[in-house]
């Protein structure tokens, strides 16, 4: 054999020997065999019985290497004998300019033998070239081709000495790659044939969308404009990523570079075909190399990104009408008949692409449940019509969700709506803004202005979770008879409803503040169970009047002989304001007391307690304390104050009174309503 010595250093190969990405060394392979005018080629990997790899073949039915040849095709890196032609002797373009395809195969393994047949004197002459990693300045050569040895022509690249796994050669991984950076080509020459184990690559049952566009008149020099075409693919698969390969007239790639841009939804490959980057790509200095470094090149690519942009703002008022007519058809469309007035057609145009958009990004959303769909879509439209910068809101955090978010959503949304999640998570934080500010208003600069009645009591109606999450009744400033008689009513039991009044012990009409009341189902001799509140203003003390005033209220249910003998109801009484006196304080820390405990009655059924905001606030935020952990949320000042404002505004002390609410500019006449005590002073 004869050594063809290679003229390059050792460490100029090292660069193209590493194996950044094998299924681009193999499709180098392939190259290498289209320009030797090949009408077919085929990839082979050989695996032992453990699966692994053991070698890569790539056969074609190519010219061959002449033998007189071979020292051109293998002693030379960066003089290819191809950058001379240009085109193969097929008219067909050439891909290989720079003579490093043969060094890819060593990124595979660390032999490569090519053995390659040609045509001679009306029959065939074949021989082999050997290449090895650890002396790649050197091919051995035949020292002559061998006569009769086939019947046809062509090479056969086999790779060995395999020392990777590599993966992303099979099949379902490297077909889509390949069928992505042949496909233009393949369309260019239909008669061509690459199959990649057993399976043909063929871009036409792959490619759903092809366009081509044009760009004309890009400044790429000083008093030098350029024209070209540009090729857009859109694929039925997911390409590893996006592409625009820069190429010569002829859809041959010569470079690749990212397309940078935003479309969302849409799979595609771009091919950017001008005789100015075939130009670059084969002259002496190889400028295409520079990519965007180079001016020219820069203004080309920029002049792409802009037609790429227009084209898929065409392509999805395309895709969003087919959807529509699709969706008018499922009948799950918002909208009904023809837009009324200018403003709806904006309207509809908005939800079109903000449609088009959830359906390419939530998951499994093209194959739902036509119901979920519809609420969506009738969800997305009041959001566009009546709040749009809450919709770009919600639509931005959707889009942000990592996966594992996203198929915890959709499996929540599998068993609730998304109607529900949104109403218990602002449950949750309409309840930390309402604590955040009530405590605000009762400790703050406004406690002396807080009335009990007309703000105090009207702002809690309601707000029954501030003690306890089961009294899920509510009666509001209702006389003690009212009150039984609801009691009853609840226990099934009207026939008792007393026709005359309840009074207090001294006769007197009891008047409650709140009542609150659950039903306890399964616990025998407790079915009913009613809770009492006594309200004080902020700057009203629980003194010793207080607490017997609310015992009385209590003392008025244990002395009505109707209520005596019913051994399913239990009352509590609560006294509630700021602070104790020092009185009161005393009474509540008398020996052996309950927490919180005034009075008891000898069996257990009425309670009556005092409590202070400051312990029934911190109660309720702990209760709330892991949802606001999970939700992340954290109720400012600011931010609680809002929410009173908008909910409670007309009971907040600081409220100025509208211009509505005077007759001819006069000033409203405040008026106080007083409040009897219903129980004597003590």
């Amino acid at each position: 054999m004869k050594d063809i010595p290679l003229k390059a250093q050792p460490d100029h190969l090292a660069g193209y020997m590493k194996a950044r990405n094998p299924v681009a060394a193999v499709s180098e392979l392939v190259w290498n065999s289209l320009d030797a005018d090949a009408t077919s080629v085929t990839v082979t990997l050989n695996r032992n019985g453990l699966d692994s790899l053991t070698g890569i073949v790539v056969t074609d039915n190519g010219d061959g290497i002449p033998h007189d040849e071979a020292e051109l095709a293998f002693g030379n890196l960066g003089g290819s004998w191809k950058k001379t032609k240009g085109r193969t002797k097929q008219n067909r373009t050439m891909h290989g300019r720079h003579g490093r395809g043969r060094f890819r195969a060593f990124a595979l393994g660390s032999r490569v033998e090519w053995r390659t047949a040609y045509a001679h004197d009306g029959g065939f002459l074949t021989y082999s070239v050997v290449g090895s990693r650890i002396g790649p300045s050197v091919f051995r050569a035949d020292d002559a081709p061998h006569k009769n040895a086939v019947s046809s022509k062509g090479t056969t690249v086999t790779v060995s000495g395999i020392e990777g796994d590599f993966r992303s050669l099979d099949k379902d991984k490297a077909v889509p790659s390949l069928t992505e950076e042949l496909a233009i080509y393949l369309s260019e020459y239909p008669g061509i044939k690459v199959s990649y184990e057993g399976e043909t690559i063929t871009p036409s049952t792959v490619i759903r969308v092809k366009r081509d566009l044009g760009i004309e008149g890009v400044t790429v020099a000083e008093g030098k404009k350029v024209d070209a075409t540009l090729t857009v693919v859109e694929w039925t698969f997911e390409p590893e990523k996006r592409r625009l390969y820069l190429c010569d007239p002829r859809g041959v790639a010569l470079a690749e570079v990212q397309p940078g841009i935003h479309a969302p939804g849409f799979r595609f490959t771009a091919y950017l075909k001008c005789e100015y980057l075939n130009d670059l790509a084969t002259g002496s200095d190889h400028q295409l190399e520079l990519g965007e470094l180079h001016p020219g090149v820069k203004a080309l690519i920029d002049a792409t990104k802009e037609r790429l942009r227009e084209y898929f703002r065409e392509r999805a008022a395309e895709e969003g009408a087919v959807m529509v007519k699709q969706w008018k058809d499922e009948k799950i469309y918002p909208y009904e008949g023809e837009a009324v007035n200018p403003l709806e057609s904006v309207e509809r145009q908005v939800f079109d692409v903000c449609a088009v958009n959830v359906n390419a990004h939530l998951k499994d959303f093209e194959n739902g449940n036509p119901e979920n769909k519809r609420f969506t879509f009738t969800l997305l439209r009041q959001a566009i019509s009546e709040n749009p910068e809450s919709l770009q809101r919600i639509i931005q955090e959707a889009l942000k969700l990592p996966k594992e978010a996203q198929d915890d959503l959709a499996a929540l949304l599998q068993k609730t709506s998304l109607t529900a999640i949104i109403e218990a998570a602002k449950e949750v934080t309409d309840r930390l803004n309402f604590i955040q500010g009530f405590r605000d208003l009762l400790f703050g600069d406004d406690k002396k202005r807080f009335k009990e009645r007309s703000q105090l009591h009207r702002m809690l109606v309601g707000k029954t979770w501030l003690f306890g999450e089961q009294y899920h009744l509510t009666v509001d400033d209702e006389g003690l008879t009212a009150a039984l008689q609801r009691h009853l009513k609840i226990l099934g039991r009207e026939e008792l409803a007393p026709d005359p009044p309840v009074t207090n012990v001294d006769g007197s009409r009891g008047i409650l503040d709140l009542m609150f009341s659950r039903r306890i189902e399964h616990i025998p001799g407790r079915d009913v169970e009613h809770l009492v509140l006594e309200l004080k203003r902020p700057s009203q003390k629980i003194t010793e009047g207080v607490l017997n005033q609310t015992r009385g209220y209590a003392l008025a249910v244990g002395a009505d002989e109707r209520f005596r003998t019913v051994e399913e109801v239990h009352w509590t009484f609560i006294a509630v304001s700021n602070d104790f006196d020092e009185v009161g304080r005393m009474l509540m820390k008398q020996k052996d007391k309950k927490p919180s405990v005034y009075w008891e009655s000898d069996d257990g059924k009425i309670v009556v307690k005092a409590m202070t905001w400051g312990q029934i606030l911190e109660q309720a935020a702990a209760r709330l304390s892991f949802y606001s952990e999970k939700l992340k949320y954290s109720a400012d000042l600011a931010t609680a104050k809002e929410y009173l404002t908008k909910t409670h505004a007309k009971y907040l002390p600081s409220l100025a009174v509208k211009e509505s609410d005077c007759e001819e500019g006069k000033p409203i006449e405040k008026t106080k309503r007083k409040r009897k005590s219903s129980m004597p002073k003590s």
